[in-house]
């Protein structure tokens, strides 16, 4: 009983780090630099806060069984008082440091891996004293002992078996640390007599000093250590749940020594959620080379004068990706992909790779506009494809079309000059779709009307001219694979629609209603991910009208949309 009650401390301290923290503080000073990973969160105090903990509730709900965990561990957990009365520190940090994983063979079912967590207290010995309370009450199996500094903890089990934890107090934090198939010994003499620093290894600088580590959490991974230690355990694991021959279907893992490091940081007292990340590669690695070299060209779709209810940009070079994708191909994929191009070629008479793959300049922009004119025959809706070459662009389309029979080509399809171009009508069940191709650009769109303000773009005059959030609108500048989502256009097209919705239940407001009630909360959604460097750096930004922080706020609109 008191093992489990351990392991779910530490899964509780994993998920709050998910939802608060902090970095560079003496916590971070304190640990190894061979850390597999690392989570900091700001405090118990912060954690409560977010969470609308009181000593009875959490988020305003009464915790099932709250008197028999306080009768189990002494006190109230949940009460701020009652936990600075034991000697925590609840203003301070909290941390939870892994080191020197391994994942088992085949066969075995634990994972070796040493976990401590970082408590900071303001009396150690009580603290130390209370922990030592709570896990021999009512339970004879477990013994402590001491050796040096570290008092340690051992359950026998009935399959003989000892499950074996440390405890030791430095610089005014407790560390509770142990191995779920080894001994945790180690690491925590390594913690005790500070034998190397977090803080000066290099893969972690190049992850902390990318994102700003300040904010409420921040986190750590090594990914190019594990991958080193792991690699072909993760293929198995990735084969076999897939069903497969070991190694099989898992040659793309082998990307995984692309990567040096990642992390991320969260600041969860904003009524806004922000998420900023970095993944640091490794100098040279191939998986770099998909992203090198592309221009994004969005003027098409930043060149609308109506507000977009959603866009999308991504910039990839399309023939380092595609040699990426066919690098991770099994032998026997492969081969039926070579035999799809053969008949692709024969039947259409284009050279997949030589006529589109290798004609594409990486750039697909999309845009769908002004959600109140948007209805079953008219969805606003405007893709632009970058190419290379125009005229070999339209000769794969005047191919493909050549291949539908002579009636479906006249019913189907017709030319008509706009703006100058040859443009290509084609009736799509209710809507009418136009294609074209300008200043290296397939355009395509839903609509003549929309065709021709794609002709006339211009991003200086469009949509961003009147943008409020100058933020938002530098961002969606950048050169950056992007997407975002405008909360009130998207209700507008919602409104449209709203006849066409299945009746509520009895007693219950029409769905347009509550979509409307969630979707008034929000502002916008949008994510970005770009290279510099050697460096993918990512971001999602939610943008609420939330009067608290973010996970209050999303908690009590969950309810009130109940």
């Amino acid at each position: 009983m008191k093992k489990q009650l351990v392991a779910a401390l530490v899964a509780v301290m994993v998920i709050a780090a998910i939802f608060t923290g902090n970095a560079y503080s003496a916590v971070m000073k304190m640990m190894p630099e061979d850390a597999d990973f690392v989570l900091k969160i700001g405090s118990i105090e912060s954690l409560y806060k977010n969470f609308s903990v009181t000593p009875n509730s959490i988020f305003g709900n009464p915790v099932p069984d709250l008197a028999q965990m306080q009768k189990e561990m002494g006190f109230n957990p949940l009460s701020i008082d009652e936990l600075k009365a034991n000697g925590l520190d609840t203003s301070r940090e909290v941390s939870l440091l892994i080191t020197d994983l391994i994942i088992p063979d085949q066969g075995k079912t634990d994972p070796s891996f040493n976990a401590v967590l970082f408590f900071p207290v303001s009396n150690g010995k009580k603290m130390v004293e209370t922990v030592k309370q709570i896990l021999t009450k009512d339970n004879s199996a477990i013994k402590f002992s001491q050796d040096g500094k570290m008092s340690i903890f051992t359950e026998t089990q009935s399959a003989g078996k000892n499950f074996v934890g440390y405890m030791a107090e430095k610089d005014k934090y407790l560390m509770i640390g142990t191995n779920p198939a080894g001994d945790a010994k180690s690491l925590m003499g390594k913690l005790l007599s500070s034998q190397g620093k977090l803080t000066g290894s290099t893969a972690f600088k190049n992850v902390a000093g990318k994102i700003d580590s300040s904010q409420d959490i921040f986190a750590y991974l090594n990914i190019k250590k594990i991958a080193e230690k792991n690699l072909t355990a993760i293929q198995k694991l990735y084969s076999q749940s897939y069903g497969t021959q070991p190694l099989s279907s898992s040659k793309g893992l082998k990307y995984l020594k692309d990567c040096e490091g990642a992390g991320f940081a969260i600041d969860m007292n904003s009524k806004d959620f922000a998420l900023n990340a970095v993944t640091n590669m490794v100098h040279g690695a191939p998986s770099l080379d998909a992203m090198k070299g592309i221009t994004l060209d969005k003027n098409m779709t930043l060149g609308q004068k109506e507000n977009p209810v959603t866009l999308w940009s991504i910039a990839v070079n399309p023939v380092k990706y595609f040699q990426l994708i066919m690098d991770t191909m099994e032998d026997d994929d492969d081969a039926q992909f070579k035999n799809w191009q053969t008949s692709f070629k024969t039947n259409f008479g284009i050279d997949f790779m030589g006529e589109i793959i290798n004609n594409l300049t990486g750039n697909v922009n999309l845009g769908i506009y002004d959600g109140a004119s948007i209805n079953m025959a008219n969805y606003n809706a405007l893709l632009s494809i970058g190419v290379k070459n125009d005229a070999k662009a339209l000769s794969v389309i005047d191919k493909l079309i050549a291949t539908l029979p002579p009636q479906q080509q006249q019913a189907m399809i017709t030319k008509d000059k706009v703006g100058g171009i040859d443009a290509y009508a084609i009736m799509a069940g209710f809507v009418q779709v136009y294609a074209g191709i300008k200043n290296h650009n397939l355009i395509v769109s839903v609509g003549k009307p929309m065709f021709e303000k794609a002709l006339a773009a211009n991003a200086a005059s469009g949509f961003l001219s009147g943008m409020k959030d100058k933020k938002l609108a530098s961002s969606l500048k950048t050169e950056s694979n992007s997407a975002y989502l405008n909360a009130a256009e998207l209700m507008k097209a919602v409104n449209n629609f709203a006849p066409m919705l299945p009746p509520p239940p009895e007693g219950q407001p029409p769905f347009a209603q509550k979509i409307g009630q969630i979707l008034s909360q929000f502002q916008y959604f949008y994510t970005a991910n770009s290279l510099k460097g050697d460096s993918f750096f990512a971001n999602i930004d939610l943008k609420t009208n939330f009067k608290e922080p973010f996970f209050i706020g999303l908690k009590k609109l969950i309810d009130s949309a109940k």
